[in-house]
């Protein structure tokens, strides 16, 4: 999984490496500073989908496509709020003797967003949400389905954003999505009329991270 990973994201760090780099005339920067940057707001992330635990299947999947979808409002120029959807793949990896699985990971989740200026155009981005979880692995070898899901999930996130005029925003985002002792645990197997349910006590419940491109648009 960790070769995927590092071929999927240098075209990330290449990317950020752009950003960081481009540069704004006095006059547009200027222009910039005096829009106010408050409003409605539309934004996205598209990246790498990651699902980290030491066991709980995560072990037999890899990294796949992943991405986010943001609906909100930017209250000030370093506080906006959102309700964010994602959804996430999880590519088959091989692990014999155990076979191959693959999966997808969900989430809603009420988020707020701190906006911290680092350059005239350029801001660091920090946030926290809470929410709902689930995470299902899968089989077609077995037929059987594992899916845990929790509506207390937590989201982090850190990031750097680059204004590229009054309206529109373009950086790079890691999200962390942790999920906390218990949830709802969900199997199914071969021959089951309708998968089985139970509360699960273990701390072992695995989590997944997004690594991608965030895109933002504000509407005044």
């Amino acid at each position: 999984m960790i070769p995927a990973a590092r071929r999927l994201a240098t075209p990330l760090a290449l990317v950020g490496a752009a950003l960081l780099l481009m540069a704004a005339t006095p006059e547009q920067e200027a222009y910039r500073r005096a829009r106010p940057r408050t409003g409605f707001t539309l934004g996205g992330t598209f990246g790498l989908n990651l699902c980290l635990a030491d066991g709980g299947g995560c072990d037999r999947v890899g990294p796949g496509a992943g991405v986010e979808v943001e609906l909100g409002y930017r209250l000030s120029a370093a506080v906006a709020l959102s309700v964010d959807l994602g959804y996430g793949a999880l590519s088959p990896s091989e692990a014999p003797p155990f076979g191959e699985r693959e999966g997808s990971t969900t989430a809603v989740m009420a988020t707020v967003r701190g906006f911290v200026p680092i350059g005239d155009v350029v801001e660091l981005l920090l946030g926290a949400g809470l929410g709902y979880s689930q995470l299902t692995l899968s089989s077609d070898a077995t037929r059987d389905e594992l899916r845990w899901h929790t509506f207390f999930a937590l989201k982090l996130l850190a990031g750097v954003s680059l204004r590229l005029d009054e309206r529109a925003d373009l950086g790079l985002v890691v999200t962390t999505y942790v999920n906390p002792p218990g949830g709802e645990l969900c199997t199914t197997e071969p021959g089951w009329d309708s998968e089985r349910c139970g509360t699960f006590g273990g701390t072992d419940i695995p989590e997944h991270v997004l690594v991608g491109v965030r895109a933002a648009y504000r509407f005044y």
